[in-house]
């Protein structure tokens, strides 16, 4: 049989203000992989998180076995940050779909205002090579997201999504020869949810 997640974590706090978190998916298609690695500081509405973590473009996204949601998230998100490209395997052009996830390594930063009607504004930078993987690029990719609403109840949320896939590469014709050659793709989204 095949176990589809088998992840651990541990969180806790350093103190009052200072947070961590740690989890591991020790079933990741055969390989155990890093998936949160981060420390938060928190303090009256405002939250800086620093490392490896979700980079809450959507709601959906966010949700995954951990937080007993759902066994797994939606198809849709799972591959909505894919990206395309191709290359050479035995002298023939093979295409392949790889997707940045829902993880990445930067810094994220938040601010719940306390007030009747509960807004929530979200934004954060990161490195845009997808999961565990720590190298910087050339880019930066940028997220910025409003919540609208409280943990019950109708609520919204807008969130927009701007960067680079991780470099790849893609097949052309060069003086009638295939070669391969490194390219970076732009990827922006947008995301309106009402729920």
């Amino acid at each position: 049989f095949n176990v589809r997640n088998s992840r651990f974590g541990v969180r806790g706090n350093v103190s009052r203000n200072m947070s961590y978190r740690l989890q591991v998916d020790f079933s990741n298609e055969g390989k155990v992989s890093i998936l949160d690695s981060y420390v938060a500081y928190k303090t009256h509405g405002f939250e800086a998180i620093i490392g490896q973590q979700q980079y809450h473009f959507s709601t959906d996204m966010d949700r995954g076995p951990s937080t007993n949601l759902f066994a797994n998230r939606s198809f849709l998100s799972k591959y909505l940050t894919s990206y395309y490209g191709s290359e050479l395997s035995g002298g023939k052009t093979v295409d392949y779909v790889r997707t940045l996830g829902s993880r990445d390594l930067g810094a994220f930063f938040s601010y719940r205002f306390a007030s009747k009607l509960p807004l929530k504004l979200l934004a954060g930078i990161f490195n845009g090579s997808g999961i565990n993987n720590p190298v910087w690029g050339k880019h930066v990719n940028v997220i910025g997201r409003a919540e609208l609403g409280g943990s019950e109840g109708l609520q919204g949320a807008v969130a927009y999504y701007d960067g680079y896939a991780p470099q790849h590469t893609r097949v052309v014709e060069r003086e009638g020869e295939n070669v391969t050659e490194n390219f970076e793709q732009k990827m922006r989204m947008a995301g309106f949810e009402l729920r």
